[in-house]
């Protein structure tokens, strides 16, 4: 039997005579202790050891304890040998030939290491510190040139060139600048600020490819003033730039929109410039136009070569109002009827409403018409108010006629115009009063 609080052997006895000194343990109990020795059950969830049970009636060989010395605690008390070595001791103290099972062995002291941390911490803190601070200012330069390139990247050029400016001489700052200011001059070329970027190109001196990007502003320049109708200066600007691109066609482009604006303005000129143009887009038929406008301003100039020309040309093609404007400018006709008492005077301005007394009255008129060509005979023939008659071959185009009147009859004169195969061609009348 072992006792309960001490855990020693009291074989038979009810009271533990170790626990309790005035009741000295049996010799027969300090054999069957020095004999075998079984220790307590281990606690539950414990991993010590738990020597083999024997039953007490059974023969067992002594127990010889292995030679250890006691071992100093860290309190300064001395603890018996360990008689079970791989088992957990539950306490300490004791016999030592025995472990003293009567109250749990205290866990060693370890000395505390939380201090120790927490002072390494801080030591670590302050180094981080001082070398956060050092490291801040030594990478400022570095992190700067970084935020310029992204500013660069996203576009904002000017920003990016401030940053890299206040960095001097850092990295490739100052060719990062001049990078800056050539991507700004393409973006004003990409917007279509011609005017900006060419200024902006200018003052890189070659960089890369500013000097054809100049150019290309040049261009875009003049396609600009094309499209605000500037067709003028569009065309000296695409002449500037020789064999760029397609600035020779646009040059033509230029010549037939001048041209085009001139046909009402100045057919003359469209005419002209027109002819030059050839088959280019509809200029023959801008061409057409420009004649017939032409002719229209300068039917009263009949014998023109140039008109009539004109006018065959516009008629053969069937164009719109030709015919009429033919007939209206060759067709003949009697023009400028008066009368006064100066046969030398064809000044309309001249004529007389009323007879004069005692003089001759003179009787003028023009006969017009006819090609400039035209062969064609004809002649007039001037009835008087009483009747009588006088006739006469037309000789030209604006021939003027005088008769000179013997008698000063009063009423209605005519003038008619015939072929000599009696054809009536014009007719015109005065009234004599």
């Amino acid at each position: 039997m072992f006792c309960g609080k001490c855990g020693k052997n009291i074989g038979n006895a009810t009271v533990c005579p170790y626990c309790n000194p005035q009741q000295a343990p049996s010799p027969e109990i300090r054999q069957q202790t020095s004999a075998e020795v079984r220790p307590p059950a281990a606690p539950t969830g414990s991993s010590g050891y738990q020597p083999p049970y024997s039953a007490p009636n059974q023969q067992r060989q002594p127990y010889s304890m292995p030679s250890q010395q006691p071992q100093q605690t860290p309190t300064g008390g001395y603890q018996a040998p360990n008689p079970y070595p791989s088992a957990q001791q539950p306490g300490r103290g004791g016999s030592p030939q025995f472990a003293d099972y009567s109250r749990p062995a205290a866990a060693p002291q370890k000395k505390s290491r939380k201090g120790l941390i927490i002072t390494l911490i801080v030591i670590l803190v302050v180094l981080l510190a001082g070398g956060g601070v050092a490291a801040y200012f030594i990478t400022a330069p570095m992190r700067s040139y970084s935020k310029a390139m992204e500013l660069k990247n996203s576009g904002d050029y000017e920003a990016a060139s401030s940053i890299f400016a206040d960095l001097g001489d850092y990295e490739d700052s100052a060719d990062q600048i001049t990078d800056c200011s050539y991507l700004s001059a393409k973006k004003l070329l990409d917007e279509g600020k011609f005017g900006e970027a060419k200024s902006a190109f200018e003052k890189l001196n070659g960089y890369k490819d500013s000097a054809d990007l100049i150019t290309k502003c040049d261009y875009g320049t003049a396609k600009e003033l094309m499209d605000n109708q500037k067709y003028p200066e569009a065309k000296r600007a695409f002449e500037a730039l020789g064999n760029y691109e397609d600035s020779k066609d646009q040059v033509k482009e230029c010549d037939y929109q001048i041209a085009k604006e001139k046909v009402k303005t100045d057919p003359s000129a469209a005419i002209d410039e027109l002819e030059e143009l050839g088959d280019y887009k509809d200029c023959e038929q801008l061409l057409l136009d420009a004649k017939y406008q032409f002719c229209e301003n300068s039917k009263d100039e009949y014998e023109s070569l140039t008109i009539y020309s004109y006018m065959k040309e516009l008629v053969a093609a069937n164009y719109t109002g030709a015919k009429e404007l033919y007939e209206e400018i060759y067709a003949y006709r009697v023009v400028d009827v008066f009368w006064n008492t100066d046969a030398k005077n064809h000044d309309k301005s001249s004529a007389m409403t009323e007879i004069p007394e005692d003089k001759d009255m003179v009787l003028h008129f023009t006969v017009e018409g006819g090609t400039p060509d035209d062969d064609m005979v004809v002649h007039y023939k001037v009835i008087w108010p009483t009747g009588e008659t006088d006739t006469s071959h037309y000789d030209g185009h604006g021939s003027t006629f005088t008769l000179t009147l013997t008698k000063s009859p009063t009423g209605k004169l005519t003038v008619e115009l015939y072929t000599d195969d009696d054809e009536k061609l014009a007719t015109s009348s005065v009234t004599i009063v």
